[in-house]
């Protein structure tokens, strides 16, 4: 609700009644949210929206269903507990499989922030080992391969388990990032204006009926020029920003010309950022003249170009480094004279 506006999604408040349904609609969107923590009352909403489907009402186009942690807690303790929690996922897995006709969203339990549980029960019935468990059977009777898309609640909340304030719960950060990984699959999972989903899309590709779109439709030429006209730029100008630095040095150059220099070419700024880049050190290191250092060395006389003090750094530690080879090359001769003389 929060990525569809509604800023006071998810805030505590103790006038609602715990566990309660919620119904909001946003524009064209509808949401609904139904309390079902254990398999089976998951398996008894998924076949209420089922029938209503059959019955030729509008079904919803996106469904996500969660569980697990509260099965280890409530449904775990005997032998029949543990067999009936195993046909409720059977059927769980069936219904997720039924609605082949909506997108379905399984989110597995997030971690379990064992010292946080605020009963002894909870410590031993639903930890982070047994909760592990139940995320394993779930997978096993097919619930993680009958929906179209699974929320591996580890995921998203194994390196912010201390955050869990009570356990199970996470702030509202953590949950932004889930919601995130699932609207990054909404582009495959929900239909698109002509009616078909990437996941139909690649089932066609399997069975050998996908028709492509033909070469080009996806293409702009005129974007396509402009992208070349860019990179020959920065290739010929020797500029990484496509150009865009070149423009900003002749706004630079109007401007301090105007404002803070003369007219006159000696004391205008340095616009040539190639220059300006690697000059100095051409010049402090004795190596071959810039395109500009070599037209400015006729006037260089008095006016040493500033350095700051990082360059200073800079160029003292490449002298002592040229110096310090240049003295290893020189004792290692004299050693090989001395060599020869023997």
């Amino acid at each position: 609700c929060r990525l569809l506006g509604d800023t006071e999604a998810g805030m505590y408040d103790s006038s609602e009644a715990v566990h309660s349904e919620i119904n909001k609609v946003f524009g064209t969107i509808r949401m609904e949210y139904k309390w079902a923590p254990l398999a089976y009352e998951q398996v008894a909403k998924m076949k209420d929206i089922r029938m209503k489907g059959n019955a030729g009402l509008k079904g919803p186009d996106l469904i996500v269903v969660g569980g697990g942690a509260l099965d280890r807690l409530h449904v775990w303790a005997t032998d029949e507990d543990q067999e009936s929690l195993n046909v409720a996922v059977q059927n769980l897995a069936k219904e997720l499989d039924f609605s082949s006709a909506t997108a379905t969203v399984w989110c597995t339990p997030t971690t379990v922030n064992t010292p946080a549980l605020n009963t002894d029960e909870k410590r031993n019935q639903m930890n982070e080992m047994a909760v592990s468990e139940v995320r394993k059977m779930y997978a096993e009777l097919d619930v993680e391969s009958s929906a179209n898309f699974v929320l591996e609640g580890p995921a998203y909340t194994m390196g912010r388990v201390s955050e869990s304030y009570d356990g199970r719960l996470y702030p509202r950060p953590v949950y932004d990032v889930g919601i995130q990984i699932i609207a990054n699959g909404l582009d495959w999972l929900l239909p698109s204006s002509s009616g078909t989903t990437t996941t139909d899309t690649m089932m066609e590709e399997e069975n050998g009926t996908f028709d492509p779109p033909a070469t080009g439709v996806l293409s702009h030429p005129y974007f396509g020029l402009m992208m070349l006209l860019f990179g020959s730029i920065g290739l010929f100008f020797f500029d990484g920003y496509l150009g865009f630095s070149y423009l900003s040095s002749l706004l630079v150059r109007i401007i301090s010309s105007s404002s803070y220099y003369s007219s006159t070419e000696e004391e205008q700024p340095e616009t040539n950022f190639l220059d300006e880049a690697y000059g100095l050190y051409h010049q402090r290191l004795k190596l071959p003249a810039m395109r500009e250092s070599k037209k400015r060395s006729k006037n260089s006389g008095n006016n040493r170009m500033n350095t700051t003090q990082e360059d200073s750094d800079l160029l003292s530690l490449l002298e002592n480094d040229s110096l310090t080879r240049d003295g290893s090359g020189r004792s290692s001769n004299g050693s090989r004279r001395r060599s020869n003389k023997r």
